[in-house]
């Protein structure tokens, strides 16, 4: 028998735009094959487990009945399909919580004060965030950002100078529904990345669980883990400090539960490597929580 399993709504963020939307074909399509991954991930990693695909979660109710489940994150229609399927699952967050929690305006708050060197930018109007991207395009290609996402979307580069009319659309749009809002920033040249992985406890106890680096493919969603590249002393204590001031920023929201923010190495015209230490910001499980080189693996804790 499986020690745990888990609730694989990777579109979760798009339930925190729109609660009541019906998931689309595509997106079932996409969560099956995210699912597929995420099961060989685990298997290849030695963790007897059950990924339950959100759509077809209950029809295996009898036989996991009591097992301890995790969603990818627990909205309420995540923490439905578990209960469906007799899981047993942990107290979460309101899904409010989880709205401000993975918002891009806070990660972007941290940024600010993490990253004092790094030119970003969090726009709550689209006269704002189209006179900030034509600023920056004058400087080289920019990455738009809006502020719920995953696995690569719900983002876009711009790269020729000027704003088209199907991008001042796009931008346009960042401002509709539940998380209006969009970061702006400069598309870098990354060398390394890097994912520094927590967990706070409904008492706000932080517990940390170290750091794993990673790969990503060209649209920025996660392609590997590197579970066997030695991470430097220096990046794990610089993404420690960080990671104290991340954990206060979640905390001030009323988040608790897994939680991991990435990190990369990226070049500048003049000068040499420089570390941006927070980049994006999860508060839910990610492809990188299951690394095997991760301290304190604990369903119990996670859930």
């Amino acid at each position: 028998m499986a020690h745990f399993a888990v609730v694989g709504n990777f579109d979760a963020e798009f339930e925190l735009l729109e609660p009541e939307t019906v998931r689309s074909p595509r997106r079932r399509a996409l969560c099956r094959k995210l699912c597929e991954s995420l099961r060989e991930e685990l298997r290849e990693d030695g963790f007897d487990a059950i990924v339950l695909e959100p759509e077809s979660g209950a029809a295996s109710g009898s036989e996991l009945r009591g097992l301890r489940g995790l969603c990818w994150m627990p909205t309420p229609k995540g923490l439905a399909v578990a209960r469906a399927a007799r899981l047993s699952v942990g107290e979460a967050p309101p899904v409010d919580v989880l709205r401000r929690a993975n918002g891009r305006d806070l990660a972007h708050r941290l940024s600010a004060e993490l990253d004092k060197e790094f030119v970003t930018e969090f726009c709550a109007s689209f006269d704002h965030a189209l006179a900030v991207v034509r600023e920056l395009l004058a400087c080289g290609p920019v990455l738009c950002k809006r502020m719920l996402g995953f696995s690569g979307r719900m983002r876009k580069e711009l790269n020729e100078g000027f704003v088209s009319e199907t991008e001042e659309a796009w931008i346009r749009g960042s401002f509709d529904g539940l998380a209006p809002g969009l970061v702006v920033e400069p598309l870098c040249d990354v060398d390394a990345e890097w994912s520094c992985h927590g967990v706070l406890t409904a008492e706000g106890e932080l517990i940390r669980r170290g750091v794993v680096a990673f790969d990503t493919g060209s649209r920025g969603a996660f392609a590997a883990a590197r579970a066997d590249q030695q991470v430097s002393s220096e990046i794990v204590e610089q993404l420690e400090v960080a990671q104290c001031e991340v954990a206060d920023g979640l905390r001030e929201v009323g988040y608790f539960g897994p939680f991991a923010f990435d990190a990369f190495a990226y070049r500048v015209s003049s000068g040499g490597p420089r570390l941006r230490r927070l980049s994006d910001l999860n508060a839910r499980l990610t492809r990188t929580t299951f690394a095997p080189n991760l301290l304190r693996f604990d369903p119990e804790l996670l859930s």
